[in-house]
């Protein structure tokens, strides 16, 4: 949305009014959607049409930078619960966690 934009638009009142009297005459929200994670990174701007070179190219970067940082962390917290619940399983089996099982049968 640049200054035009904020001057007519007549869906959002409130933060029309908001972002005229802090100064933002331009912002933009960017969506991504990767892996199952949804991301929007807003930007706002004190000139008008400041920000939109930017969307295309080091913005869009810094979302896909983002959500790429989520989607290691979602994947390092299911890892560490899995870690979590093997060890709860073999503490309740009898085992402690890094002892090699051993089997009834020599040789097995």
């Amino acid at each position: 949305m640049d200054t035009e934009a904020l001057l007519t638009e007549r869906r959002w009142p409130g933060y029309r009014a908001l972002a005229r009297e802090s100064g933002v005459r331009s912002c933009v929200t960017l969506p991504y959607r990767r892996s199952g994670i949804e991301a929007t990174v807003s930007l706002f701007g004190y000139r008008p049409g400041a920000l939109e070179r930017s969307v295309r190219g080091p913005v869009g970067m810094l979302v896909e930078e983002i959500t790429t940082g989520l989607l290691r962390d979602r994947r390092y917290r299911a890892a560490l619960a899995e870690v979590g619940q093997l060890e709860t399983a073999a503490l309740q089996g009898g085992h402690r966690p890094g002892e090699r099982h051993r089997h009834a049968r020599p040789g097995l």
